[in-house]
């Protein structure tokens, strides 16, 4: 199961991928909430869904940057654009930071700075970062040869980048300083959609959509020793997002389910993963969803207006 490179840095076929294992039941422990029209609602503690406008032409991404969440889409013109909120759930305009996308983004905040990754018109995988969310690096090609967006996350001092290679199997690289990047890594697998990752409680998260439509994770700790794939169940209609809740107790996960709600369910330390809770909407694609620090968590979709919507904690 070897990644092999060219001398442009491009990733080829690995072969012997591994199967995510038997089929999943139904997603359990379904919470649903209705208003008078009939419509599914969010369920408590969550907000009711608001647009904060765009026109999407793919899923978003989030991560949060000190006091503030930061969400970013593709646009009608391919480049990648952001917008951020504050803990009050107050939001500034879009901000265009160029490039020509060919797929969703991802993002992280790590040591300090926020990054943001895309998929490149050669199918590279590129990224730039800004130390305020404002001001933004070139961007930097690190190579690969991505089959669907990337996900991102940190966690025991390094920052993580995930991909779906040309084999549908589950690819990570790393770097400790944001600069010097390790080799593409084989995690196996066999995805189905886009990856998802978290950093929780010194531990990197990875899930994925596997072949029969189950969300399914698996994760490693600080010496880099990863564990097997776990069927955490479900019926996911797209990729899914994940995130850590502000006060950083609890790792949850997003996806588009049937009905084109949003689902999720998380994982607080000390207990069980629990059921599915359907938060509603009206969910083109996969979610995204970041927590400021001591805050609130936000999910964001793009809705079926192809603009930009959103819904938090309080």
């Amino acid at each position: 199961n070897g990644i092999a490179f060219d001398r442009a840095g491009a990733l080829y076929v690995a072969t012997g991928v591994a199967s995510f294992g038997p089929p999943p039941p139904s997603p359990a422990g379904a919470i649903l909430r209705f208003d008078a029209v009939g419509a599914p609602t969010t369920p408590a503690p969550w907000t009711g869904w608001a647009s904060q406008g765009g026109i999407l032409t793919d899923s978003p991404a989030a991560a949060s940057l000190g006091s503030r969440a930061y969400v970013f889409a593709k646009g009608s013109d391919n480049a990648l654009n952001v917008k951020s909120a504050n803990a009050a759930g107050a939001f500034s305009g879009w901000q265009n930071l160029g490039g020509i996308l060919t797929a969703a983004p991802a993002a992280a905040g790590f040591d300090g700075r926020l990054y943001a990754f895309a998929k490149g018109a050669d199918g590279a995988l590129y990224v730039k970062s800004s130390a305020d969310g404002t001001t933004w690096s070139d961007w930097d090609r690190l190579g690969g040869i991505l089959l669907a967006p990337p996900a991102a996350a940190s966690a025991n001092g390094r920052l993580y980048v995930f991909a779906m290679g040309t084999d549908k199997a589950l690819y990570v690289k790393s770097t400790a300083d944001g600069d010097t990047w390790s080799d593409w890594d084989h995690l196996g697998g066999v995805l189905t959609a886009a990856p998802a990752a978290a950093g929780f409680q010194n531990r990197i998260y990875a899930f994925a959509k596997g072949s029969d439509n189950a969300l399914y994770v698996k994760s490693a700790g600080a010496d880099g020793g990863w564990s097997d794939w776990a069927n955490l169940g479900g019926i996911l209609t797209a990729a899914p997002a994940a995130a850590v809740s502000g006060d950083g107790v609890t790792l949850y996960t997003f996806a588009a389910g049937t009905g084109g709600f949003a689902y999720e369910r998380h994982l607080v330390v000390g207990s069980a993963w629990t059921g599915w809770a359907n938060l509603g909407g009206r969910v083109v694609g996969p979610p995204a969803a970041a927590s400021i620090p001591g805050g609130p968590l936000f999910v964001f979709v793009h809705w079926t207006d192809n603009a930009l919507w959103s819904a938090h904690t309080p």
